[in-house]
């Protein structure tokens, strides 16, 4: 071999491992999703956890098979009804007040009583008060309801069922995994909604803030006919030391999830599986 095809060689090699050095490190920060087992943090409770951390790219997930099925949104579709009332409009801010009408809203008894009475968006959203966003629903309108769930990518895009319950008892179904990417979207300041509409959303879903992090999300709760009741928990936590942002989506399915796994316990079983996976500190109140 000459001197001229030796020192080819030499920098075709040295070339060669700068190619394959690039690769693995294109690789190393590619996202990445890895099973992990729950079981005892949930005490053999039928569903998933989806959490992924937005620094490392890295997805952990309590039972791919159940995080990949759809089921209804339920309240959770609170967080783009919100979004979609806010860009289209139909609400102004977090203050924007509905009144309510009995005659057009009327409210069960076994309902809470915070569901009584004028709401704004923040009351609504935070007491999860179904008259309000149906009515908000009603005025945004199927066109615009349509369109704007096709912008977002909202789960199977479907308003079928009746534009003011197609996400409580109608056709829109979306998954423990869609929930997380279009989530990390919104926390990304990817969705195609203005900043302001993005800080009202913050404003209204912060669930609380405890010892260097904030826990923001929304509870959904219901009984598709046919099928056993659905709990679902989804959001996002922020962390300061280390600092990071977790978005996660939490469902269950149980024959008693209104009476025995309410809001405040659903919140408390997903702090104990981000205490399990590292995210949160033990006992972080």
């Amino acid at each position: 071999m000459g001197l001229v095809s030796r020192a080819f060689w030499r920098a075709g090699g040295l070339l060669v491992v700068a190619v394959l050095l690039t690769s693995l490190v294109g690789c190393s920060s590619a996202p990445a999703t890895r099973s992990v087992d729950l079981s005892k943090e949930l005490g053999g409770v039928d569903a998933t956890f989806v959490v992924a951390d937005l620094s490392t790219k890295v997805t952990r997930v309590h039972d791919p098979a159940r995080a990949a099925t759809g089921f209804t949104p339920a309240s959770t579709f609170k967080i783009p009804n919100s979004m979609i009332a806010l860009e289209t409009g139909v609400l102004r801010d977090a203050n924007s007040v509905i009144a309510w009408e009995p005659a057009r809203d009327p409210v069960p008894d076994d309902m809470p009583e915070a569901w009584k009475g004028d709401q704004t968006l923040k009351t609504a959203f935070r007491h999860s008060v179904v008259w309000f966003y149906r009515e908000v629903a009603r005025r945004i309108g199927p066109e615009r309801m349509q369109a704007w769930l096709d912008r977002l990518d909202y789960g199977n895009r479907s308003i079928g069922g009746g534009v003011d319950v197609f996400w409580l008892r109608g056709d829109l179904k979306i998954s423990a995994n869609e929930q997380v990417a279009f989530l990390t979207r919104f926390v990304k300041r990817t969705l195609p909604i203005s900043a302001t509409t993005s800080a009202t959303l913050r404003e209204i879903m912060l669930i609380e803030e405890g010892s260097g992090y904030r826990l923001y999300g929304k509870t959904g709760t219901s009984a598709p006919p046919g099928e056993m009741q659905l709990g679902w928990l989804v959001g996002f936590v922020e962390t300061d030391s280390p600092r990071s942002t977790h978005v996660f989506a939490f469902n269950m399915s149980d024959p008693r999830v209104w009476e025995d796994y309410p809001r405040d316990r659903r919140i408390a079983i997903v702090k104990s599986l981000l205490q399990a996976l590292g995210v949160l500190p033990r006992g972080a109140e």
